[in-house]
């Protein structure tokens, strides 16, 4: 079995997205973060949490308490031109009532070209470290 790979500029553009998502949430914009989300894409923990369509999605990223920082590190990268996958280690420091919230994990993201040739994410799996 033959395993397509995606080239190096289009994992350039993917982790483009990841920086201006994580740069826009830095910046209190909730929102941009949820439009790189397709709009019928997922949002899970594969446990209770689910998040899916459009407007949960906008709702889920605006309702999050203020960001101070948000490191995304890209561990692999693979798939093809059509869905290609990250596997990312997330480290995110939120806060809430003058305290420091500290959300580390590991997230599986399958990115799918949309109709206009973009890429937008589809299914973002999240397994927070319990610490």
């Amino acid at each position: 079995m033959t395993m397509a790979t995606i080239s190096s500029d289009l994992a350039d553009r993917l982790a483009t997205q990841l920086a201006t998502m994580a740069s826009a949430l830095q910046r209190g914009d909730g929102l941009s973060v949820a439009q790189v989300y397709a709009d019928d894409a997922l949002l899970t923990d594969l446990r209770g949490s689910r998040v899916q369509g459009r407007a949960a999605l906008d709702a889920h990223w605006t309702s999050l308490p203020h960001c101070t920082l948000w490191q995304l590190d890209i561990l692999e990268v693979g798939g093809d031109p059509s869905l290609p996958y990250q596997w990312l280690r997330s480290s995110m420091i939120l806060e809430q009532n003058g305290r420091a919230i500290h959300d580390i994990g590991t997230c599986f993201v399958i990115w799918k070209r949309q109709a206009d040739g973009d890429y937008r994410i589809y299914v973002d799996i999240y397994q927070p470290h319990h610490q």
